[in-house]
């Protein structure tokens, strides 16, 4: 093969996000009569977009009229090529000689764990206010009001790969054959922005649809720290209801500081209408008069003590090990939405966007 030839090839795969061993997609034509290539319906952001959010009659014949034979494991649908986008296969994969017990997680441990940088325009510093899950190498997932830019807060910029903010290198410590080792992680990687998406429903912190996009200004390659998060793409990861799920993020500590190393806590969920009871109770008392009505497309979590939710970032992850094409991986149930920063009331749960409740959005509004 010719070295034009072979750029050719080596473009197509990087471009359509596959494995090495996974065949060029063929060419088909798609319900519209354009040309369009043969891929998982996952791989195809409409159609995987209708499939979520559109009526059943008319999204089965759509899907129908989509289908193509071309893959080795079934039907797929056929794509047009501007709308191909693969997650990555591997994601959510977790270290576990690498994972901490108590609160402070391990170098390694939690490697799409992303901080979002805002310029304080009054004091000219650069602050860390939300956190955000990696999810491709091109998007973080974050909170709506992690978005919402004000007169003096401006979003510069996301960390990626960051562990403990004053380090320099961040490393683990461990013991062979009676010799201290390092293993470090490589340095953090400051990204630019190329633009952000925020719910078009989304209208208030307290309000719901509290889920937003950011897309990168560059790919990112990689690595043993920075690595995605699964999103629960199948249908029964998607609807469940754990019973905990851990959240992390550079939060407070029980003497509510602002924490300088990655935290992470282990939460009971709260059902709904217990939730919603403690909420009404805790605003009730307080000062500022917001009403707060929680639905389906948010999951409760945490405050039976002073300390258990305050360890997550508004826009940072709700997760949990879950069964993932026969591995365990971690998968992001959750974004962290409001609560947080009322961790320290005793019965004021944690609410967080339920990721599976807007998989539609998500891949509608995310591109190669």
């Amino acid at each position: 093969m010719t070295d034009s030839g072979c750029c050719f090839a080596a473009g197509l795969l990087l471009l359509i996000g596959l494995t090495g061993g996974d065949p060029i997609p063929r060419p088909c034509v798609t319900p519209s009569g354009s040309a369009g290539q043969c891929v998982p319906l996952e791989q195809c952001s409409n159609l995987y977009a209708i499939k979520q959010l559109s009526p059943v009659n008319a999204k089965n014949d759509l899907l129908k009229r989509a289908e193509c034979d071309a893959l080795p494991a079934g039907k797929g649908v056929c794509c047009q090529p501007e709308r191909i986008f693969a997650l990555p296969e591997k994601c959510g994969l977790a270290s576990y000689d690498r994972i901490a017990n108590g609160n402070e997680t391990a170098v390694f441990e939690f490697p799409w764990m992303a901080l979002l940088m805002y310029r304080d325009t009054l004091e000219d510093e650069l602050t860390p206010n939300c956190g955000g899950s990696l999810i491709s190498n091109r998007y973080v997932l974050t909170a709506a009001h992690c978005l919402t830019e004000n007169a003096h807060s401006k979003l510069e910029f996301v960390r990626l790969g960051e562990h403990t903010i004053s380090k320099q290198e961040d490393c683990n410590n461990y013991t062979l054959d009676g010799v201290v080792e390092l293993d470090c992680a490589g340095p953090v990687e400051d990204v630019a922005i190329e633009s952000v998406i925020k719910h078009s429903d989304h209208r208030r912190k307290f309000g719901g649809h509290d889920i937003g996009l950011i897309r990168l200004a560059r790919k990112i390659v990689f690595k043993d720290h920075i690595q995605p998060i699964c999103l629960p793409l199948h249908p029964e990861l998607k609807n469940v209801l754990l019973p905990e799920y851990y959240v992390a993020g550079w939060g407070y500590t029980e003497n509510m500081e602002r924490s300088d190393v990655l935290l992470k806590a282990k939460l009971e969920r709260v059902e709904t209408p217990t939730c919603q009871k403690q909420i009404d109770e805790v605003a009730r008392t307080s000062r500022k008069k917001i009403k707060i009505t929680l639905d389906d497309k948010q999951i409760c979590a945490g405050g039976k003590d002073l300390v258990d939710s305050c360890q997550g970032d508004s826009g940072g992850p709700l997760m949990w090990l879950s069964k993932v094409r026969n591995q365990s991986r971690y998968v992001l149930f959750g974004v962290v939405s409001f609560g947080i920063e009322n961790c320290g009331l005793v019965n004021f749960p944690g609410v967080y966007v339920r990721v599976g409740s807007y998989l539609g959005w998500i891949m509608s509004n995310m591109k190669a």
